[in-house]
């Protein structure tokens, strides 16, 4: 039986003679450590890549060059052998060529219309063949069926049994009631953005300026938080150099230690305390932490005014300003608008549907009545 010569005994022992003698050729001929290294690296990695390949031109060509790396090594010309490194190091670009983004490509081209058409045929070829599958595991189709079959009489039955699913579900969200509409919020920092939320401004259909509102909100909130933090860790080093200072002029502070002036310097933030800053603090100490007291105030101050603000946002605006109510109005008329489109259709068109006559099968209704 005829072997590859991957599986034979000498095709190995002579890859694996040719691979030592690189290595040690580029010890012995190479006095930069740097193109040592990067020769050991590209050659066990190309090897190691190679390793299960079963092509024999491929694995011919390789062991060519490496016999020729092994040749300039020798020789000394060490310019030869760096552009084959190069070669052998550029990483190709993954293909990201997926069918979404040939859909996505198809709709920025100068024909949208067939795009567009191109993603209907594709919903419906998913549908068809779920339908199948569904059918020929409960044994009421055969395995093997025509084209013309499926396109004609089983397309049309199987879009028709996925509207119906449509319209059971439809039927369901109206059975349970308007829509709620309540409050929520997200956290920015300690402080909690109020806005409102229905069935008519989620997830898609959000406000793209409430989305730029949270971002922007959460990314300054941060920041503060960010400067709180370094501020912190320069009251550390600020503190040292306070004691340091005093200590060159003789007056020893060493029972004040770091987290002691910290906790002070958090609380005076919140709480201010009826003594003055040189009854606290010596003079030195005073100099070097008023500073960074000050900015931790104005940070927190406007951490605070931030908090007050999107709370009387929510008491004023959305609560008692009417914003609340509105998108309550907006559930109800929207709901209300549903109901009587479905009880349209059910009285009308659900009589006269066929999935086989355009324009009366159900996917057709569905999209008439907006559904």
């Amino acid at each position: 039986m005829v072997q590859n010569f991957g599986e034979l005994a000498s095709h190995r022992l002579y890859v694996l003679t040719l691979f030592r003698h690189t290595l040690r050729n580029a010890n012995r001929y190479c006095y930069s450590v740097h193109l040592r290294n990067r020769i050991h690296k590209v050659v066990k990695t190309v090897i190691w890549k190679h390793r299960f390949d079963k092509s024999s031109w491929t694995v011919y060509s390789l062991l060519k060059k490496l016999l020729f790396l092994n040749e300039q090594l020798t020789h000394g010309d060490v310019w030869a052998v760096w552009p084959m490194l190069t070669q052998f190091s550029k990483k190709k670009k993954p293909f990201h060529g997926s069918e979404l983004a040939t859909i996505v490509k198809q709709l920025k081209t100068d024909n949208p219309v067939s795009a567009l058409r191109n993603i209907e045929e594709e919903r419906q070829r998913h549908i068809l063949a779920r339908y199948i599958n569904h059918q020929q595991g409960n044994n009421r189709l055969p395995h093997n069926i025509p084209e013309e079959y499926k396109v004609k009489l089983l397309l049309p039955m199987a879009m028709h049994e996925d509207a119906m699913l449509r319209l059971l579900k439809i039927q369901h969200q109206l059975n349970k009631g308007v829509p709620k509409v309540f409050l929520t919020h997200t956290s920015a920092g300690s402080s909690r953005i109020w806005f409102v939320r229905s069935a008519l401004n989620k997830s898609r259909a959000q406000s793209k300026a409430l989305g730029v509102l949270l971002r922007a909100e959460k990314k300054k909130s941060q920041k503060r938080l960010d400067a709180l933090e370094r501020c912190r860790q320069n009251a550390v080093w600020a503190l040292e150099e306070a004691i340091w200072e005093q200590a060159l002029e003789g007056d020893i502070c060493s029972h004040r230690d770091v987290s002691r002036h910290l906790s002070e310097l958090q609380n005076s933030v919140v709480e201010r305390s009826h003594q003055t800053d040189s009854d606290i603090e010596p003079t030195k100490l005073q100099m070097w932490l008023n500073p960074i007291k000050e900015v931790m105030n104005m940070l927190t101050n406007q951490q605070q005014e931030k908090m007050r603000f999107f709370r009387n946002y929510k008491d004023e605006v959305l609560v008692n300003g009417g914003r609340f109510k509105m998108w309550e109005r907006k559930s109800h008329l929207m709901h209300d608008r549903r109901v009587k489109r479905f009880k349209q259709l059910v009285k009308s068109e659900l009589e006269r549907v066929s999935p086989f006559l355009s324009g009366h099968d159900l996917p057709s209704l569905l999209n008439k009545y907006k559904f």
